[in-house]
């Protein structure tokens, strides 16, 4: 990003002096210069999108695709959701609404115990099948 923005600065001088200094050859020069910076933006964006698409989704060091139980937890109880601390609905792993954002591991029977709904998005698929029940 640091060699885009030089080569930025570069082309506004060569321009500036192509034009006062009358030489057309300065204005293409800033022309190419532009450009080349701007393919370096375009190649540094789409690295940054390629290296987010591969990266695993977690929350707070937790994967989302895999979410292991404690063994102390008895049959019934071990479907996990998680909630945002300050809100009463539940989202289960996946959701794309807890992206970024510190949450709680809880059952899904003691999320209903507590009076947690499902959010908007894990409410239009089917939640029991979602955590495995």
């Amino acid at each position: 990003m640091m060699l885009a923005l030089m080569m930025a600065v570069a082309a506004g001088v060569c321009l500036g002096l192509g034009w006062l200094l009358e030489q057309v050859v300065l204005v293409y020069v800033a022309l190419g210069l532009s450009a080349a910076g701007f393919v370096l933006v375009l190649v540094q964006a789409w690295r940054r999108w390629k290296a987010a698409k591969a990266e695993p989704k977690t929350v707070d060091g937790v994967d989302l695709e895999i979410v292991e139980q404690p063994d102390s937890v008895a049959a019934e109880d071990s479907d996990v959701v998680f909630v945002v601390p300050g809100r009463m609905r539940f989202h289960v792993t996946g959701c794309r609404l807890l992206d970024g954002k510190d949450v709680e591991q809880l059952t899904l029977e003691e999320a209903e115990d507590e009076s947690f709904t499902a959010c908007t998005v894990c409410a239009s698929q089917d939640v029991a099948e979602l955590v495995g029940g």
